[in-house]
């Protein structure tokens, strides 16, 4: 979370427009209190950092992907609810953590009541986002 606070407050996104981020290994379950804890205190304090120009969470829901490995033990509906609090289902992509010995195996490690688009969009498409591969 501080890392992330960091790259929005200090104005990275706006210095390096193209620049994207793939934090690993931190959990996400702490993402939809961040964004809107952060955008509320941005809204009420922006002259303290007036080189960031939109809200904290359009630069992070835009430009920063978090990987699901570890991932938090949800089920399908909780999965859901976190990327309806998210707003968006771009911000997550697929891990495993291999060769460790607690790896988190595909068949695993996501719901498998999950819609398909959605687990095709976190096992393929939003790193094929993040890396801009055609």
């Amino acid at each position: 979370m501080g890392m992330l606070t960091s790259l929005v407050c200090n104005g990275v996104f706006e210095k390096f427009p193209s620049l994207k981020f793939a934090i690993l290994e931190s959990g996400f379950s702490w993402l939809p209190h961040l964004l809107w804890r952060f955008d509320q205190n941005y809204r009420s304090l922006h002259q303290e950092i007036p080189w960031v120009k939109r809200l904290p969470s359009e630069y992070i829901r835009e430009r920063v992907k978090f990987s699901t490995q570890p991932t938090e033990d949800f089920s399908a509906a909780n999965w859901l609810r976190l990327i309806d609090m998210l707003e968006t289902d771009r911000l997550f992509v697929f891990a495993t953590d291999y060769p460790h010995w607690d790896f988190d195996s595909p068949d695993e490690s996501i719901p498998r009541e999950l819609p398909a688009d959605l687990k095709q969009r976190i096992f393929y498409e939003n790193a094929r986002e993040l890396y801009a591969l055609e």
